[in-house]
């Protein structure tokens, strides 16, 4: 069950609430930084949302490259510090950050994170602007900006490169928008704080959120997203609003003919509020051996990310009996359509199994309950029928105490000569992860871990990685995605019987400093991911080998270790973080490689739990620079347009129902303009020659008075253009 120290943020959004129902809020329950301002006069934490949201990717032959966008308001009458509590995919390297604070770009590096916390916390302290960016977990990240003014904006990038799962003949590109609640378990940390008892909204504002997609020409058959509606268009008639977003250069005189499909959002009034999953079906779906490389310039070592897709769906022999330990998660977070998803693959589960199979099963919540006892039973068929019984009761309830269920399926005793399986069907939002997956890598001999998640946000990290730990795999089912076809896919992995003992043999290459699978596995339709550096480049013969059916097994591949800018200067990146997530991994519960990861992680400016990326006054920085000239096209001409007027040029005052603008500058104006988030022009001002004043009563052109929200004032001269965010309280 979600409870106790739940997250409450939405990328691009968090609480649905107006500015104006501020006041009405329980101020006393809001624990911890979740998407909030800080009042610091009522010693509160306020509700906020990014008024803008936009994801940029660049997807490639097994790795994507993303820029996500984020803008803030300050909605008090006072300097403050925004914090946000945010997802990004679980195997993404988060190696850039910067924020932009009126028309200068600062640029975060990574330090040691006690290190980087002090310095903000000092920085915030005296009053002066900073911010951090820490991660609290593989796939849940905090950001924090110290001092925002009054009523300015701020806007902060990030830049992850992400690896692409690979199930069947496509690819799948899963990018989370929403941080689910978590069950806290006695003695783990508390999860990153929150909002306690709010649940995010089933939709989010179209307006305000931008996911833009440029997909490479990768032989690609067919494109379709089963979690958001989609538009496709070519990418050079796209060209324009491509620019426009930021996607691609607007000064290149040509679009690469590398890119073929550009792919954006339908125009909708709202959009689901769940992950942003992309699936691409290769034309190719047959034995293939995919490598992106980049050598560094001067550099005698190089680094690969290499994906080989076996064709295993020959029948080898049958597969050994089997010994299941089936796990069904029904503690309250599975209510709903979720737990009718388990129930029909723990049904489907059981129907596949044979005379010779042996099984237990198990549902729990604060309590392990059997079906028929805790030690394994034959499948007979009364047997069966009794167990499909005990699903059909099953209602959700209660908390997720997933690691003593998880000991209780390992305490299971095993059958003598069959293969045993656990199969764990959960979301996985827990905070105890590592306790969680330390059990299953220490237990000896180890069972294979296959793992099943019902949901439209998920916590994806731990399904993968406790498949990975046990040498299984992961099946995650959106709303949309029938049960049947995805058992069907799953159980065609456990009937063909596998490659075991797996090794890779990368012939002449030089391979070295190596991240392998932690699974020793070979499963039909799943590939085999490895990364590493090189020495030798160009043509390479990779040979994977093992035993199947106690025979032995090869198969050999070319590969060919060739630079593509696009995407390959990422793999270093990449290699840092799998690197990163091997050493975090082998840490168990008792042990640290803090200073080992802290060494990789600032080498390489990639994201970890010990480190942090830190941008000061002091940083890099990037002067008459912005994030903002991308976020709404229909105020921007040109990606590179600067923001060249000086700090402080405007003064926004909002008090008794209007808007007060005041110049600064001597220069005359042209016009004043106020936008809503989807940049469309709803009101121009006037100035008044007298005061040197414009005034806005909230009224649009079209007679209609704002609602409270966000809203973005653009001043132009004769001599430059000035963009400031307001927030607007009726």
């Amino acid at each position: 069950m979600r409870f106790a120290t739940p997250f409450v943020l939405l990328l691009g959004t968090a609480v649905t609430t107006t500015w104006s129902a501020i006041s009405g809020l329980d101020i006393a329950a809001i624990k911890g930084p979740s998407c909030v301002v800080v009042d610091s006069a009522r010693n509160a934490q306020i509700p906020l949302a990014p008024f803008f949201t936009r994801v940029n990717v660049v997807v490639g032959d097994g790795l994507a490259q993303a820029t996500v966008i984020q803008s803030f308001a300050n909605p008090l009458s006072k300097s403050t510090e925004i914090a946000y509590v945010f997802p990004l995919p679980e195997k993404g390297a988060v190696h850039a950050m910067s924020y932009q604070l009126h028309d200068t770009l600062y640029r975060a590096t990574v330090q040691e994170k006690t290190r980087a916390q002090a310095i903000y916390d000092s920085i915030k302290a005296i009053g002066g602007n900073a911010a951090i960016l820490l991660q609290e977990r593989p796939n849940i990240f905090q950001q924090k900006m110290a001092s925002i003014r009054p009523h300015d904006t701020v806007h902060v990038q990030i830049e992850v490169s992400i690896p692409l799962k690979y199930a069947d003949g496509a690819w799948e590109l899963a990018f989370p928008t929403m941080v689910g609640e978590r069950y806290q378990s006695a003695g783990t940390p508390g999860a990153v704080g929150t909002i306690s008892g709010w649940n995010p909204p089933e939709n989010r504002e179209g307006p305000g959120f931008q996911f833009n997609v440029l997909v490479k020409n990768i032989g690609v058959d067919s494109i379709w997203s089963p979690s958001h509606p989609l538009q496709f268009q070519d990418p050079a008639t796209a060209r324009q609003i491509l620019s426009a977003r930021g996607l691609i250069d607007s000064a290149s005189p040509a679009l690469p003919s590398s890119y073929g499909k550009a792919i954006t959002l339908a125009p909708q009034n709202t959009y689901p509020n769940r992950d942003y999953v992309l699936r691409l079906r290769r034309a190719s779906t047959g034995v293939d051996a995919i490598a992106s490389s980049w050598k560094p310039a001067g550099h005698d070592t190089g680094y690969f990310h290499l994906a080989v897709l076996p064709d295993l769906s020959a029948n080898a022999g049958a597969r050994l009996p089997l010994d299941v330990v089936l796990l069904v998660d029904r503690s309250g977070s599975q209510a709903g359509w979720p737990m009718e998803r388990e129930k029909q693959l723990a049904t489907g589960i059981l129907d596949r199994l044979t005379s010779s199979d042996r099984f237990t099963l198990l549902a729990f919540d604060d309590l392990n309950e059997y079906a028929l006892g805790a030690a394994p039973v034959l499948a007979t068929a009364a047997n069966i029928d009794s167990a499909k019984r005990f699903v059909a009761s099953i209602q959700a309830r209660g908390s997720t105490y997933l690691l003593a269920a998880v000991k209780a399926a390992l305490a299971t005793p095993i059958t003598p000569e069959m293969q045993r399986l656990v199969v764990l069907l959960t979301d996985g939002f827990i905070t105890d992860e590592a306790a969680i997956l330390d059990a299953l890598a220490k237990k000896s001999p180890q069972p294979q871990v296959i793992t099943f998640g019902c949901g439209d946000n998920l916590n994806r990290y731990f399904l993968e990685e406790a498949a990975n730990v046990g040498s299984g795999f992961a099946t995650i089912l959106l709303s949309t995605d029938p049960v049947t076809p995805a058992l069907d896919a799953a159980w065609s992995r456990i009937e063909t019987p596998q490659v075991a003992a797996l090794r890779i043999d990368f012939g002449s290459m030089g391979a070295h400093d190596l991240v392998l699978p932690g699974s020793e596995r070979l499963y039909k339709g799943l590939p085999l991911v490895a990364e590493g550096k090189y020495l030798h480049g160009g043509k390479q013969t990779i040979t994977l080998k093992g035993q199947r059916n106690g025979a032995a097994w090869a198969l050999a591949r070319e590969v060919e270790l060739v630079e593509d800018e696009s995407i390959a200067w990422a793999v270093p990146k990449t290699w840092a973080r799998a690197s990163i997530g091997k050493l975090d991994l082998a840490e168990g519960t008792t042990t640290t490689n803090k200073d080992s990861i802290v060494k990789l992680s600032v080498a390489y400016q990639v994201l970890s739990k010990y480190t942090a990326f830190l941008a000061t006054v002091g940083s890099p920085i990037e002067p008459d620079a912005s994030l903002a000239n991308a976020y709404h096209s229909s105020l921007i001409t040109e990606v590179h347009q600067k923001l060249s007027q000086p700090r402080n040029s405007i003064r926004l005052r909002v008090a008794s129902g209007k808007l007060l603008v005041r110049w600064g500058a001597m220069e005359k104006i042209d016009r004043i303009r106020v936008f809503d988030v989807s940049g469309t022009v709803i009101a121009s001002l006037v100035v008044d020659s007298r005061s040197g004043m414009a005034t806005w009563d909230g009224m649009s052109q079209r007679g209609v008075r704002a609602i409270a929200g966000t809203y973005l004032l653009e001043v132009r001269s004769a001599s430059s253009t000035h963009r400031q965010s307001f927030t607007w309280i009726p």
